[in-house]
């Protein structure tokens, strides 16, 4: 399906305006200059070149000054009619020329009506936003709504729907993540749910990332500021999201704890501080600005989860470890340590918070076992008999 963009036509159109003009005015001077030297030399207006570079000015000015403008102002009139504002830009969504004696069919069967109104996105995002849910939740509800009404508009069926994510190919996550946010805007302006199934996702185990692993990666990190954000997601189970918006009094230094303000779903919870980390809280808090409340300070408020993801890259790279490891994987590390140390699963759901205890028990599979202490507990039950 081709897009158009509105800016390229007007290019295109202006240019061939501007052409025209040029050759026209250009042709206008050429005949001033033989009128002046015929007068000049005292000839009399007979040349037929000059009859035919007159005929040939005349066409040209009234295709300038008749033709050409309203063309254009009818044209462009009939793209302001036929657009749809999305996230990329501003597209042309019509079907056909506006008149085919002067321009070719060049346009793809797109929808007639515009694509995305913009006052049905702003009442979306306003609801979202009355129902509690983050930025961060509804930029992502927005974008993907954004690209469905680019591709079949805002009225559509449940079988397009299905079409559109069949072949759309994508991931099985990202295909229930899509259908999550479609069936909210069918069920809540179009008065139907989505009675389709769900994509099967594997049921993948979390990455672990050893103690070694993370000593190194923290070891060849220069940055202060980078080592105590790594060593915080690994120590206390922080997602990123939360990490960076750590403010200064959120430190209990005294009961070594941490406090997450507004976490995922506008939650507060509260989770470990690792006691080895104190002093170098306490000795970073001393360089911060008093003017910011936030931990990682940048001048704009607070440093970015790109950031922090960056600096991991870049460890991982330098330490020389081979396998994938992202920011939530030192998250999902902290889980599986608290469990091989005997921590009771309900205590480590408040500490991660997670709102089911059924999220909480997928670690239980990754929980470190020692196959040889089970083999010498075997042999020793099998010598009895």
């Amino acid at each position: 399906m081709k897009k158009i963009k509105k800016d390229k036509l007007l290019v295109v159109l202006y240019t061939i305006c501007a052409t025209l003009w040029s050759v026209t005015w250009i042709l206008c001077m050429f005949l001033f200059y033989k009128i002046i030297k015929f007068v000049i030399n005292g000839a009399e207006l007979t040349n037929n070149n000059l009859y035919l570079i007159t005929m040939i000015s005349i066409i040209l000015l009234h295709l300038i000054f008749k033709t050409v403008p309203s063309t254009i102002e009818e044209y462009i009139k009939e793209i302001k009619n036929n657009w749809g504002e999305t996230r990329q830009g501003i597209y042309l969504v019509t079907n056909r020329g506006l008149n085919d004696k002067f321009y070719p069919r060049i346009f793809t069967s797109l929808p007639k009506k515009p694509c995305l109104a913009l006052y049905k996105m702003k009442e979306i995002k306003q609801f979202l936003k009355s129902k509690g849910l983050s930025n961060k939740t509804i930029k992502t509800y927005t974008a993907i709504l954004t690209d469905v009404f680019d591709k079949m508009g805002k009225d559509f069926t449940e079988e397009q729907v299905e079409y559109y994510l069949t072949f759309k190919n994508i991931s099985p996550r990202t295909y229930n993540l899509y259908r999550n946010v479609i069936n909210f805007y069918t069920t809540k302006y179009l008065g139907y749910s989505l009675t389709f199934s769900k994509a099967k996702v594997a049921n993948s185990l979390p990455t672990y990332v050893t103690k070694e692993e993370i000593n190194s990666i923290i070891l060849l990190t220069p940055n202060l500021k980078h080592k105590l954000g790594l060593a915080l997601i690994y120590s206390s189970g922080l997602r990123t999201y939360e990490l960076v918006r750590l403010k200064k009094y959120d430190f209990d230094f005294n009961n070594l704890m941490i406090s997450v303000k507004e976490g995922k779903g506008k939650k507060d919870r509260q989770t470990i501080l690792k006691p080895s980390l104190v002093n170098q809280v306490m000795k970073y808090l001393k360089y911060l600005k008093n003017d910011n409340p936030y931990f990682f300070q940048t001048y704009r408020g607070h440093i970015s989860e790109r950031s922090f993801q960056e600096v991991l890259s870049r460890g991982i790279k330098k330490a020389g470890i081979q396998k994938k490891i992202t920011l939530h994987d030192l998250r999902h590390s902290f889980a599986i340590n608290c469990l091989d140390k005997g921590i009771d699963i309900e205590d480590l759901r408040k500490m991660l918070g997670h709102s089911s205890l059924k999220t909480t028990q997928i670690y239980l599979q990754c929980k470190q076992t020692n196959l040889k202490e089970i083999a010498l507990k075997l042999e020793r039950n099998i010598s009895q008999y």
